[in-house]
């Protein structure tokens, strides 16, 4: 599959730019020495070089590549691999992006993604309350989240909608009550929701495809952000403040968060 053939006459991001001229390159045969160089202004060259993710020469500026003494077709091969696993990730992505069905149902499951990634870090007096050990909050946690991300999505969004998981866990609302999910619905609206179910679908057919390194990862950010449009910044951290001030649990006269809610709802590991 052929990565030049996204959106081809759409690129207006560096970091997209830079990551399809050099699959492009290895493509046509271009040596690894000389493939992927382009120049931009000093601004955007000591922005780019800042992420970590590109280097910098006479020729201009590329995405990082390892510089072995001897590089080997395997491992041009492989890039190409990745960078192709990631084209068929924009592939799904943009067809997500045309269809409110496809949506709704990869914002659940990326919303999924995101919780049950999280592990769950909650107060131990708060699952203990509850008649929960660390091992079965886990366990019980990660069975609820269909119904969590459900009621969830149904109470932000407005619009019903009905776990289709086969599995039921009997726990689950001794689950919501430990977390007091119910005020989650209060602390977001549905316009941050459905960006982080979004990039957490993005995120997961990356990993699914081995769409591997970070500057692929990087292009299929950029690329999903273009698609929906997205040209604000996240008010995620609103929210997580708002959450933290619903959800205290008192303990020993002190009053903590419930959850360490930061380190549920947030964005994917290569999100910058």
């Amino acid at each position: 599959m052929c990565a030049k053939g996204v959106h081809e006459g759409n690129r207006k991001d560096p970091q997209t730019e830079l990551a399809l001229k050099l699959v492009s390159d290895l493509e046509r045969g271009v040596d690894l020495e000389d493939a992927g160089w382009m120049r931009f202004p000093p601004d955007v060259v000591n922005k780019l070089i800042t992420s970590g993710c590109f280097e910098e020469n006479e020729k201009g500026i590329r995405v990082f590549l390892p510089n072995p003494p001897k590089v080997e077709d395997p491992y041009v091969n492989s890039y190409l691999d990745d960078a192709s696993a990631a084209v068929s990730v924009l592939e799904e992505m943009t067809k997500v992006a045309g269809d409110e069905r496809l949506q709704t149902s990869a914002i659940c499951t990326g919303l999924g993604e995101m919780l049950v990634s999280s592990s769950f870090p909650v107060l131990p007096q708060a699952m203990l309350e509850r008649d929960f050990g660390p091992g079965s909050w886990f366990v019980n946690a990660m069975k609820s989240t269909p119904d969590l991300v459900t009621f969830l999505v149904s109470n932000v969004s407005g619009v019903s909608i009905e776990n289709s998981s086969s599995t039921k866990c009997k726990d689950t609302p001794r689950v919501m009550a430990v977390l007091m999910w119910e005020k989650v619905s209060e602390a977001f609206d549905w316009r941050t929701l459905r960006q982080l179910g979004i990039l957490w679908y993005a995120h997961l057919l990356g990993t699914r495809n081995r769409a591997g390194c970070d500057t692929n990862m990087l292009l299929v950010q950029n690329e999903t952000k273009k698609m929906f449009k997205w040209d604000q910044e996240f008010p995620l951290e609103e929210g997580i403040q708002k959450l933290e001030e619903l959800t205290a649990f008192e303990f020993n006269k002190e009053r903590k968060p419930v959850a360490d809610w930061e380190r549920i709802f947030r964005f994917p590991p290569w999100w910058l």
